[in-house]
């Protein structure tokens, strides 16, 4: 039976410059009436577009009960539109630092299963992307002595390469993720924005039934969310008295806590003036010398290219000059 309704869902990665695809591409078609935009686009840290958030917020938690999740459909049917594509892009739907991917597709794919769901991932070669990505949540770590430099990040992904969390850096395991949960999935490649622009927002035109060169118009406007570039590395953005507030007060987790609405109150407006009282300086973070690099990229490689490439439809040569594998 054809699906009413036709669904891509952006996965990520972070890094792979999903903020300018959200913000510059999907919101503006979605403002012009082309798609039916359901994902998120921020500015300045800030939500200005998630129509659904509500409902997305659920699906990391637990596995979705039947009823729990005929409940989120009910909710959720309104906001999709059978004439147009809905897109849905999280950059945290790939985010397996922050969550179990596991629950979050089970319960993906569970929601949507009146779709006819395509899933887009953009992957990035696996220790630039490591490292990039670090930069970005330098605010998670920066009071965590444990990971507050990428050597010992790195380190720790080293020593536990087999943990669930670490998923998003392994792209064999990603991928095959992936595949148990949507039948139907396009991969991009972050490089070929610089060396393949052209094959880059073709791909992207087929599968949102946009003309490619509206596509790159809008995308080439205005790149977003990108980070200071120094010749040692990268900074990351100052922390902020908000971060010192989440990594230090633990007892906001407690039960008490929780069931006093006077004190979440209080916290959520001190922490809305607390993200603009500076807390230290920008941080330089150092690209791994040659020795980890080198490391890194043993543990991270695709481990049979060619199979990889032929699995999941993509460039063998552009996956070894990517430094994907060899």
């Amino acid at each position: 039976m054809k699906k009413k309704y036709k669904l891509l869902i952006h996965l990520g990665l972070p890094k792979t410059a999903t903020t300018s695809l959200q913000h510059n591409v999907f919101l503006r078609l979605h403002e012009e009436g082309v798609i039916n935009y359901l994902g998120v686009a921020e500015i300045d840290n800030k939500i200005i577009h998630y129509p659904i958030n509500a409902i997305i917020k659920e699906l990391p938690k637990r596995r979705l009960t039947n009823i729990e999740a005929n409940k989120l459909r009910e909710n959720l049917v309104p906001s999709l539109e059978s004439e147009k594509i809905n897109i849905l892009s999280d950059e945290n739907f790939s985010h397996s630092l922050l969550c179990d991917l596991d629950v979050l597709y089970f319960n993906l794919n569970t929601l949507f299963q009146f779709c006819e769901i395509t899933c887009v991932i953009s992957l990035r070669s696996p220790v630039d992307y490591m490292f990039s990505l670090y930069v970005q949540m330098n605010w998670k770590f920066h009071y965590d002595k444990r990971f507050d430099n990428f050597e010992k990040f790195s380190a720790g992904v080293m020593s536990d390469p087999e943990s669930k969390k670490y998923t998003e850096f392994f792209y064999d395991r990603y991928l095959n993720l992936v595949d148990r949960f949507f039948n139907k999935k396009i991969v991009l490649l972050y490089e070929d924005l610089i060396h393949d622009s052209e094959y880059y927002f073709e791909i992207l035109s087929k599968v949102t039934g946009v003309e490619k060169s509206k596509i790159q118009k809008y995308f080439l406007d205005k790149r977003l969310n990108e980070k200071k570039i120094h010749r040692e590395g990268k900074y990351s953005q100052p922390p902020n008295f908000k971060m010192y507030l989440s990594h230090r007060l633990n007892w906001l987790k407690l039960p008490f806590f929780r069931r006093s609405y006077f004190l979440r109150l209080v916290y959520r407006n001190l922490q809305k003036m607390a993200k603009y009282i500076p807390f230290g300086d920008e941080k330089l973070h150092v690209y791994p010398e040659h020795v980890r690099e080198n490391e890194l990229f043993e543990l991270l490689k695709v481990k049979d290219v060619k199979l990889f490439s032929d699995k999941h439809s993509l460039d063998v040569n552009k996956l070894i000059l990517y430094k994907y594998g060899k």
